[in-house]
């Protein structure tokens, strides 16, 4: 396998656009993600990602996402958001807790957080059921 330092600097990268996502799979005993595509050809596309590559993707895709909703309605407020279907709250190590919320179609994300800021989330609902919000978001 070459070095990316083998290739000379004036080749572009190769670009592959995506006509579908097709599957999505974990590979090499969880150590890659896999993501295959139909390519705009009409020809099977795959790429493998190094875990810890996988998660840097999951956190700069929502931010892209919401930069290309700007971009595409022209209003600088705009974010892109995702429905709530289902929701947990459970108790982790030490003091923390583990924050689940599971989209209507099945997407799962799960974020770690103190005792003080769940506690600081929670009273921030009540306060928002019990006043009117000034600023209501708009779910997609």
């Amino acid at each position: 396998m070459s070095d990316i330092s083998d290739i000379p600097a004036n080749v572009p990268p190769l670009r592959i656009e995506s006509k579908q996502l097709t599957t999505c799979s974990v590979t090499d005993g969880g150590e890659k993600i896999r993501l295959d595509f139909e390519g705009q050809a009409g020809r099977p596309v795959s790429i493998e990602i190094p875990f810890g590559q996988a998660e840097s993707l999951v956190m700069t895709i929502p931010q892209l996402l919401s930069i290309g909703l700007k971009m595409q309605t022209g209003d600088a407020q705009a974010r892109y958001v995702f429905s709530v279907g289902a929701w947990s709250l459970e108790s982790a190590k030490g003091d923390h807790r583990i924050l689940s919320v599971k989209t209507p179609d099945g997407f799962e994300v799960a974020f770690a957080m103190s005792v003080e800021t769940s506690e600081a989330m929670g009273s921030a609902l009540k306060r928002a059921m019990e006043d009117e919000p000034l600023v209501r978001p708009v779910v997609n």
